[in-house]
């Protein structure tokens, strides 16, 4: 260390590796570029996630070469040369190539490189298609220059931050970590530098994140909606490599690449603390990738749990490598302490949080359906997908929680802010939509009734008639959810008063669209607006049609849910037709 020695001919053989990687890159980038999305298999995708998941965990070993350890040979070598992959020139002595060792070019030449290799791969990829004379696809080329830029995040991260990278050297003075002959914020060398890296900063880790952000927040919207889709495709570095569920995983993984690279900018002379704040970064990685599963194939999610897993284990292990000191020992006693006093304020909590909910359990429900299985199972599907398309918070439907059906009523009355009783022919002679009624107009539930063309509501006469048809099996389930049957009629007279909205199954999707917003408007206590007139007709923008019988409302409706399924799934837009006129 401080030690100037003339370069060699072997100090060649470093930068030509360097020059041969980087092309390699810029040309593996340009294939990916060129490649057909459409006709690209599970196989490939595989290996290519794999590669790329290659790729950052040797960036990650690149940071651990920046910790305050005393690594052994051959192993220090080995850590020392990750460093090259996030762009510390120093690796390959490019002072070797340059008048003068100049900081400022040094960090300059780090922060170009990106826009450089940027500019090559669109040169690359508008003459390759000068020559085969074919279109030069912008949103490919975009898309290819996402995913370098989401692979290589954390050497940018890295590069970025390198100029305002500070350790204190024993004898108290603060200086550059890659260059100990400069003080930071001591000398207008410095301060040269620290202007770069914050220009590099707003531009990489922010810049980069930022935009992948406004990106996410806006997808699920597209997708739902189904406007605008095609423009996606430039998009797919973000969502392709992740499954739908966690489209949101190119947020997080940003943000625990760039936590990452501040923590020996943040702490650079505490081996201990850089150890610990990195072992807890992957470690929370950890358990989401295990709890999300979000790679788009089960290989790639396995490939991932690996790597960080042996990096966390690489860590652990590491960290019999930091020096021993009064301070060390200082520093972990007060983590041990507060580990310790999380553990015990979390128990507390969870015990509180279960206490109070025990009394006050609020409504995890917006809304309850109510429905008769024969009459308006699709369609309660279907009502469920579209209020939380339009922004409504989770909706109740026996089928998807069916570990709570005992207790229906319980949930009715103090777990649902709203009860939307779905009418359909027979939803009253049900026994359990009783329940549910008389639980809701009992304990003062908001109450909204969907009604269907084939329902009506009972004249009194009706109500009696309904009154004597209730068997032994009716009324023991009366019984067991303490209702008496004599209430059932004055619960169900109290429907003639309550909010209704019609619903036709046979009407076209706006209409019904419609009649959600209107739902959602009462249950917040809002005006309806005035309907427009639409005519029928799918979308002329939808790629996916689906057909089916116009003959059967249940039958329309399910059609309509494999619809936004496909949607969901393929992210296309998907229409459905049910006459040759609605769909030609």
């Amino acid at each position: 260390a401080g030690i100037c020695e003339p370069c060699g001919g072997s100090d060649l053989v470093p930068m030509l590796f360097a020059i041969l990687f980087g092309l390699g890159l810029v040309i593996g980038f340009y294939v990916y570029s060129r490649a057909d999305i459409s006709k690209s298999t599970k196989t490939t995708l595989t290996a290519t996630l794999v590669l790329a998941q290659m790729g950052v965990m040797v960036q990650t070993l690149g940071v651990f070469g920046d910790l305050s350890l005393r690594w052994p040979e051959p192993l220090k070598t080995v850590v020392m040369s990750m460093k090259l992959i996030n762009l510390d020139l120093d690796v390959i002595k490019v002072q070797c190539y340059m008048p003068a060792d100049d900081p400022f070019l040094n960090l300059m030449g780090q922060l170009i490189t990106f826009p450089l290799a940027a500019i090559g791969l669109a040169c690359l990829t508008f003459a390759a298609s000068k020559i085969k004379k074919v279109e030069f696809n912008l949103n490919r080329y975009f898309n290819a220059l996402g995913l370098c830029a989401l692979m290589l995040y954390l050497t940018l991260c890295m590069a970025s931050l390198r100029g305002v990278h500070c350790i204190r050297q024993p004898n108290g003075v603060l200086t550059v970590a890659t260059n100990p002959a400069i003080k930071c914020w001591d000398s207008g060398e410095h301060m040269g530098l620290a202007v770069l890296s914050f220009l590099g900063i707003a531009v990489y880790p922010v810049g980069i994140m930022t935009y992948c952000l406004q990106v996410i927040w806006r997808y699920p919207r597209l997708v739902k909606e189904g406007h605008g889709l095609d423009l996606l495709e430039k998009y797919r570095f973000l969502f392709q490599r992740f499954t739908y569920p966690a489209f949101f995983w190119g947020s997080y993984f940003l943000a625990q690449k760039l936590f990452v690279a501040l923590v020996p900018i943040v702490f650079p002379n505490s081996g201990t603390i850089q150890i610990l704040l990195l072992s807890g970064l992957l470690m929370l990685y950890f358990g989401a990738t295990l709890r999300f599963f979000p790679w788009a194939t089960y290989i790639a999610n396995i490939a991932d749990v690996v790597a960080n897993g042996g990096l966390v284990v690489f860590l652990q292990t590491a960290s019999f490598l930091v020096e021993r000191s009064d301070d060390v020992y200082e520093v972990m006693g007060v983590v041990l302490m507060i580990l310790m006093s999380f553990v015990a304020v979390g128990l507390g909590g969870l015990v509180t949080y279960a206490v109070y909910r025990k009394f006050y359990p609020g409504n995890m429900y917006e809304f309850f359906l109510c429905h008769h299985k024969l009459g308006a199972a699709v369609l309660c599907r279907w009502l469920k997908g579209e209020i939380l398309k339009q922004g409504g918070r989770p909706c109740f439907l026996d089928s998807d929680e069916l570990e709570g059906l005992a207790d229906i009523g319980d949930i009715v009355k103090s777990q649902s802010k709203t009860i939307a009783i779905v009418a359909s022919k027979l939803v009253l002679t049900r026994p359990w939509c009783s329940v549910e009624i008389c639980s809701a107009v009992i304990n003062k539930v908001n109450i909204i009734l969907i009604q269907c063309p084939d329902f009506s509501l009972y004249d009194d006469e009706g109500l009696e008639e309904l009154k004597s048809s209730w068997n032994e099996t009716d009324k023991m389930i009366f019984a067991s959810n303490g209702i008496d049957p004599d209430i059932i009629n004055k619960c169900y007279r109290h429907l003639r008063s309550v909010p209704t909205i019609d619903f036709d199954q046979f009407a076209s999707d706006e209409v019904q669209k419609q009649s959600v917003t209107d739902i959602l408007a009462l249950a917040n206590g809002k005006q309806l607006k005035m309907r427009r007139s639409v005519s029928p007709g799918a979308d002329p923008a939808a790629k996916i049609l689906v057909l089916g019988s116009g003959s059967s409302a249940e039958g329309r409706m399910t059609c309509k849910v494999l619809a936004d399924m496909v949607q969901s799934r393929m992210r296309v837009p998907v229409a459905t037709a049910f006459t040759p006129e609605e769909a030609f």
